[in-house]
C-alpha cells in the first residue's frame, strides 16, 4: 500500500492525485520503480524530490520491497500489506 503525505497542492503547481490507494507490485520491486510509478502517475517534474518512508524509515531507492518487510518485520505490515507513505519535496526554483 503506498498513502500520499497529503501534499497535492502547492502555490503555481498542480499535482495529480492517485486514483487508487494502493498498488500491487513484486517483492523484487525496489524503492526507485516505486518513485518512478508516482513520478509518472502524478506527471511530477523532475525537481520535485519523492521520499518514501516505512514507519520511522526513510527508505532507499536500492532497497526492495521484499528486504525493507524483511527488515521491519510485522511493524511494516497492516492487514497483510507492506504499508509506504510518500512525501513530496519541491525546490524553490520548481515553484517560482
Amino acid at each position: 500500500m503506498v498513502e500520499g503525505g497529503g501534499l497535492y497542492a502547492f502555490p503555481f503547481v498542480c499535482l495529480q492525485v492517485l486514483e487508487k490507494k494502493f498498488i500491487r507490485v513484486s517483492g523484487e520491486a525496489t524503492i526507485r520503480h516505486v518513485e518512478k510509478f508516482l513520478r509518472r502517475k502524478m506527471e511530477l517534474d523532475p525537481a520535485c524530490q519523492i521520499d518514501i518512508v516505512c514507519g520511522d524509515h526513510l527508505l532507499e531507492h536500492y532497497q526492495t520491497l521484499r528486504d525493507i518487510q524483511t527488515s521491519l518485520g510485522s511493524s511494516a505490515v497492516q492487514d497483510g500489506l507492506l504499508v509506504l507513505h510518500y512525501g513530496l519535496v519541491l525546490s524553490q526554483v520548481a515553484i517560482t
